[in-house]
């Protein structure tokens, strides 16, 4: 899946050369998370079996379809990246993002071509202390309280931030469908002193700095996108709400 990464990164580049350049003195600290299957078996094969990109993909050939199958092959399924930020004057802050996963998966090796590298959860691991960290300033993440279970004694996130929750089959342009709510997550977060912190509508800006992390007004950027600052939610939506465990699945990719 690396040699996949790679391809597309090379891809973008040589699409975005004529109009962009990076800034200078730009760096970025990235430790990358071993990829993780997901979906479980063989019954699932284009989303549990990790599978590569042999060429870049081209733009003109009808453009970089983010499919599991496509042009972003996801071998698997999910990515996990551990960023670290300098911090003049300060400690560095680090982040932790992954896009979905499994615990039916979390602790399987990747096997690609014959090559394994690893289980996710090993990765991980190797990845914090590479990056010389014990804990991590947030954890912007999707899953239940199983994979919390799972993966906060690797990184000890003081903040958790959710995504990939509310569902592949309402508009965008809508706003948030209904809110955040998953009761057994959010008392395992409670009991192990990280705070949630999930969304109010689609834009929200998180800052993380030296005092931690904060929702930012992003209202230029909503407005434009038609987006209210916070969505409102009928009275029958809270109640709705309030009469199930969660609005997320127990785990985001079904064995």
């Amino acid at each position: 899946m690396r040699r996949a990464a790679s391809l597309v990164a090379l891809a973008l580049l040589v699409a975005a050369a004529p109009s962009r350049t990076a800034a200078p003195g730009a760096h970025v600290e990235m430790t990358w998370m071993s990829i993780a299957n997901h979906s479980g078996d063989a019954s699932n094969p284009y989303q549990h079996f990790g599978r590569e990109l042999k060429a870049p993909p081209h733009a003109v050939s009808g453009g970089f379809r983010a499919g599991v199958a496509e042009d972003f092959p996801n071998g698997g399924g999910s990515r996990g990246y551990l960023f670290t930020v300098d911090n003049p004057g300060g400690r560095k802050l680090s982040f932790f993002v992954n896009d979905s996963a499994s615990a039916f998966d979390l602790t399987k090796a990747v096997t690609v071509d014959g090559l394994s590298y690893g289980s996710p959860l090993a990765n991980l691991a190797a990845a914090m202390r590479d990056a010389g960290l014990t804990s991590v300033d947030a954890w912007i993440g999707t899953g239940s309280a199983g994979l919390a279970s799972m993966i906060v004694p690797v990184i000890h996130p003081k903040v958790y931030i959710p995504n990939h929750w509310d569902g592949f089959f309402n508009s965008m342009w809508r706003g948030l469908p209904f809110p955040f709510s998953d009761k057994n997550l959010s008392s395992y977060l409670s009991a192990h002193g990280i705070r949630l912190v999930p969304q109010t509508q689609y834009f929200d800006l998180y800052q993380l700095d030296a005092v931690g992390v904060s929702l930012q007004p992003n209202l230029a950027v909503k407005q434009k996108l038609g987006f209210t600052h916070a969505q409102a939610f009928a009275p029958a939506t809270h109640a709705a709400v309030k009469a199930f465990e969660a609005t997320v699945p127990p785990d985001d990719c079904q064995e």
